[in-house]
């Protein structure tokens, strides 16, 4: 799908320069594609944004792109140097690739458009980096930190899906170390190295990311008719209950990010004001 940007110079320059940045790499063709123009006006933008971003991108011969370096992600962080001005870049990126977020403060179609601050924007560096393993089916190294394992420690993985999972983003993945499929929070990667090493592990022997898990939702048991009803109108179209189909292995952050209550018991009303209605058929994929 070609996307539309306006036809200005500096329009062009920052539009490509997001795509080198949290792709990090950029050629004719991929500017081809996405902006749906010829060959020689695709090689004079390039050659436009090369003068404009001088020393932040070299030509590498075997993909015929050229690549962001570390001297381009420093120049990055300087120009977006909160953690707010890089959500947006990142949003207005995604927008122009073709998955678009809030963009807070823009007004549409007279409407004023609003979001809560996005903490969640990752490095461009790791970002980039990560996707590039998974379009060549690489494996890379990450130094990684969890809550379990907070020290910093190596891990070996082989990426191959990248997960906006409410405010976070996860890079879906298989590790050596846990000789399974893993979510991988990726603002608690603080290096990543690309192996060039083909990995043996692919997306379709990852059974929880590939399975489909049915989910049945009721309004919470525990509250009132008439709270119950509010929600049933909110949520179900004033029905009594509403189906749904998620991986197994996002199972846990959609729940997690509605506030659904998988054990009312325990997890009460008003505080969760939905609940699973099939939690023995949903247990298997929690917290996979």
């Amino acid at each position: 799908m070609v996307r539309m940007i306006p036809d200005s110079p500096l329009a062009r320059l920052d539009a490509m320069w997001l795509v080198l940045i949290w792709e990090g790499e950029l050629g004719r063709s991929r500017v081809m594609k996405l902006f749906g123009i010829g060959e020689t006006r695709a090689s004079q933008w390039i050659k436009e944004l090369r003068e404009a971003y001088p020393d932040t991108m070299l030509w590498n011969t075997r993909t015929r792109t050229f690549k962001a370096i570390d001297a381009g992600y420093a120049r990055f962080e300087q120009e977006y140097s909160t953690a707010r001005l890089r959500a947006a870049s990142l949003s207005r990126y995604l927008a122009l690739t073709g998955l678009p977020l809030d963009d807070p403060g823009q007004r549409g179609d007279g409407i004023q458009w609003a979001s809560y601050p996005d903490m969640s924007a990752p490095a461009p560096a790791i970002f980039s980096r990560l996707r590039q393993a998974i379009l060549r089916r690489e494996m890379v190294s990450i130094e990684y930190a969890s809550m379990n394992n907070p020290e910093p420690h190596l891990r070996r993985i082989a990426p191959h899906g990248l997960i906006k999972a409410g405010r976070r983003w996860h890079v879906r993945a298989y590790c050596e170390r846990a000789a399974g499929f893993r979510d991988f929070a990726i603002g608690r990667i603080s290096g990543l190295e690309q192996l060039a090493i083909e990995s043996a592990h692919l997306e379709t022997e990852d059974t929880a990311w590939n399975t489909w898990v049915r989910v049945e939702l009721v309004a919470h048991p525990g509250l009132s008719l008439p709270q119950a009803q509010v929600i049933q109108r909110e949520f179900f179209n004033s029905g009594k209950r509403r189906v749904e189909q998620c991986r197994g292995s996002l199972l846990h952050y959609f729940l997690q990010d509605l506030m659904v209550a998988i054990e009312p018991a325990t997890q009460q009303a008003p505080d969760y004001q939905l609940a699973v209605a099939n939690p023995r058929e949903i247990e298997p994929w929690l917290f996979r």
